[in-house]
């Protein structure tokens, strides 16, 4: 059988791949039995330690009794590989439990929850009404950590009130119009005196020069 040759040369991948195939087709009890270990040495205790007690169980048809003492060898193994993560609640009574995302209990009326995972690395985060909390933990094979996560508030900040916002000061506005009235008249006053020039120049030119007074008309 391929797949025996696959998981006797360590090429577990390719052996589940066969075995699942195989399940799909003849649910058999050696089947399973075989996938379960291969589960094992991919790293998956959990599902591999599940698919043993559904064999136990009947799922498979009736488990042959020459298949009994490799039964318990791969369901020993599968349980000792499982690791355990045991998860405490502070900041808040209740909260949702995830393990990589996905649903793991709730903290309602107990403040502590207990997970059985397999070994590598994990996102814990609790949400709450209160707050959340997160945190990634790394875990060998059969390795139990005690996790203790403290829930951080998410309460929003306060509204912004009338009372809270400075009106700007009308002294500078006051002393602007000052400013601008003084330049005003500056103005006004400097157009008038233009207009006077002007109007001074405007005048003819004899105006603007002394003559001398015409020569008496002498009379005979």
């Amino acid at each position: 059988m391929q797949a025996r040759a696959d998981y006797e040369n360590d090429h577990f991948a390719a052996a589940r791949t066969k075995l699942e195939e195989s399940l799909q087709l003849v649910p058999r009890a050696s089947t399973a039995l075989n996938l379960a270990a291969t589960l094992t040495r991919l790293g998956e205790p959990v599902a591999a330690k599940a698919l043993v007690d559904d064999l136990l169980n009947g799922a498979y048809g009736a488990v042959p009794e020459r298949l009994g003492t490799r039964v318990d060898e791969v369901l020993a193994e599968a349980t000792s590989a499982i690791a355990h993560i045991r998860v405490r609640l502070r900041g808040s009574p209740h909260g949702e439990l995830e393990i990589d995302g996905t649903p793991a209990g709730a903290f309602e009326g107990r403040n502590e929850i207990e997970v059985s995972v397999d070994p590598g690395e994990h996102m814990v985060s609790v949400a709450s009404a209160d707050g959340a909390a997160s945190d990634t933990v790394r875990l060998a094979p059969g390795e139990s950590f005690q996790l203790t996560l403290t829930i951080v508030s998410l309460s929003t900040p306060d509204a912004v009130t009338e009372d809270d916002v400075t009106e700007p000061s009308r002294a500078p506005r006051r002393r602007r119009r000052r400013w601008l009235w003084t330049v005003g008249t500056l103005l006004v006053a400097g157009g008038i005196a233009t207009a006077v020039v002007f109007a001074l120049r405007a005048r003819p030119i004899e105006d603007d020069v002394f003559s001398t007074p015409p020569a008496a008309l002498l009379s005979f």
